[in-house]
């Protein structure tokens, strides 16, 4: 029987304890994938509708045979959609039900690019099913969820099931800087597949943790004689070197002049030295946020060598007259 209902025009089914009997028409044999085996000797299914179980048999064509409707009057909308089939006495095993799930996943793709310290790599992601826990408890099936990705990493833990609707996990991404990583969530009992995508997670630089040289060349001496051009790597402590621009401070214990560009870029710096006033061994002192080393510097001194020859020859020449030799070296 079908009735009009007064807030929604549209012609809907109206079942009254007066209809004695109804068939429903399914097409249960006829699917695309073929037929199912036979389900015991009298075809025996089970809808769960709502809170209620109600049993039917398969008739001529095809047809399921309800023979109690007190049961479908009293059934709201939201019980049909929850409709679920199985054969009688093997409710574990379900033949059918709409797949109405949305699966919600946070932080979800429209997140964008999400960047993670290499740092500190463990994330938290939360899966749910909108809705779901508003539901009566005999509509709450349980779940098993998968969590998958597609470019290394752990779950703890990587699957879950439960009667809630709600799932998390952590996920220890990898520590190489610049790699991107996508999370999905898969609700593994449900054909077809029910999925989310996270947010893509790229992962970055940590802090400074090692200062090591690279080249050294060049000697310097007091007054500004000389150079020394010293080149220094930076990286975090999984070996990434830091991200351009990460500031180094250059200090030193005694005269010396430093010329540097007091950043990283690709992880090097550049550092130029010359002495000042006074010559000897000394220390130079480099730090990057917590990583800090020691370069000892020699600024050598100035060494006059004066050389004079046994005789002098104080007569006049028209090109002049060699009369000693002044040499200034450092070494």
């Amino acid at each position: 029987m079908w009735s009009n209902n007064d807030s929604n025009p549209e012609t809907v089914p109206d079942f009254t304890n007066d209809d004695k009997n109804i068939e429903l028409l399914y097409d249960l044999y006829q699917q695309q994938f073929g037929a199912l085996p036979l389900l015991g000797a009298d075809k025996e299914l089970v809808f769960v509708i709502g809170e209620h179980e109600i049993r039917e048999t398969i008739g001529p064509g095809g047809s399921l045979n309800f023979s109690n409707l007190a049961q479908l009057a009293a059934l709201t909308a939201e019980d049909f959609l929850s409709i679920r089939l199985y054969q009688n006495s093997d409710m574990e095993n379900l033949l059918w039900e709409f797949a109405f799930e949305y699966l919600a996943l946070f932080p979800d793709i429209n997140a964008g690019e999400i960047e993670v310290s290499a740092d500190d790599t463990s994330q938290i992601l939360y899966a749910y099913l909108p809705g779901y826990q508003n539901r009566k408890a005999s509509q709450q099936t349980p779940y098993f969820l998968n969590w998958r990705n597609d470019n290394g990493g752990t779950f703890l833990p990587p699957f879950e099931r439960n009667q809630d609707g709600a799932f998390s996990t952590t996920i220890d991404l990898p520590k190489t800087a610049g790699t991107v990583v996508n999370v999905t969530a898969q609700l593994a009992e449900v054909f077809p597949a029910i999925t989310a995508k996270s947010a893509t997670y790229k992962i970055i630089p940590g802090e400074a943790a090692v200062i090591s040289v690279v080249q050294q060349t060049g000697k310097a001496a007091v007054d500004g004689l000389g150079v020394i051009d010293v080149q220094i790597l930076v990286k975090d402590a999984w070996g990434n070197t830091v991200e351009d621009g990460t500031p180094i401070s250059i200090t030193t214990d005694s005269d010396i002049e430093i010329s540097t560009t007091n950043e990283t870029l690709n992880g090097l710096v550049d550092i130029k030295l010359t002495g000042l006033e006074t010559p000897g061994l000394k220390n130079l002192s480099i730090q990057a946020g917590a990583a800090v080393t020691t370069l000892p510097i020699t600024i050598e001194p100035i060494d006059l060598v004066i050389t004079m020859p046994a005789e002098v020859n104080t007569q006049y020449q028209r090109n002049g007259t060699s009369c000693s030799h002044i040499t200034c070296r450092y070494c």
